[in-house]
C-alpha cells in the first residue's frame, strides 16, 4: 500500500468518442481525532497515450455495432514472420551483390577500386562459400 492512494474509474463500455477516466482520493473524516467516515474526492485526471495506443482506441471505439474494419490494409500492414525473412534476406542479397561487384573490381585491377588485390582475393574466397 502507498501513502495516498488514488483509486480511478475506467469507463471500458467505449460509448461515444472518448473513454472516460476518473481518480478520486480518499478524505478521511475525524472528530475530536477519531476517523467517523472517509470520503472520496474527485481529482482532474489528463490521460496521456502513445501513437499506438491511441491508434488502438480509436478502432475500438469505431469498430462497435458488428462493423467490419474498412481499411484492410491496417491488418495487412503488419509483416508475417514470413515476410520479415523474406526483407531480410532481399536486403542480404543486395548486400552480397555490391560486395562481389566491388570484389570482382579489385581482382580485375580496376584503378578505381582502392582495396588491395589481396584484400579483394580474401573478401572473394570469403563471398564463394555463399
Amino acid at each position: 500500500e502507498c501513502e495516498n492512494p488514488i483509486h480511478l474509474v475506467v469507463d471500458t463500455t467505449l460509448i461515444g468518442d472518448s473513454m472516460n477516466v476518473r481518480g478520486f482520493v480518499n478524505n478521511s473524516v475525524t472528530v475530536n481525532g477519531e476517523v467517523l467516515a472517509s470520503s472520496f474526492q474527485e481529482l482532474k485526471v489528463d490521460d496521456a497515450m502513445s501513437e499506438g495506443e491511441a491508434s488502438c482506441l480509436f478502432h475500438m471505439i469505431n469498430n462497435q455495432e458488428g462493423e467490419q474494419w474498412s481499411e484492410s490494409s491496417i491488418v495487412s500492414s503488419l509483416p508475417t514472420a514470413a515476410d520479415t525473412v523474406e526483407t531480410s534476406i532481399l536486403q542480404l542479397q543486395k548486400v552480397l551483390d555490391s560486395a562481389q561487384a566491388y570484389v570482382d573490381a579489385v581482382v580485375e585491377g580496376n584503378p578505381n577500386a582502392t582495396v588491395s588485390r589481396e584484400i579483394g582475393i580474401q573478401l572473394a574466397e570469403t563471398l564463394s562459400t555463399f
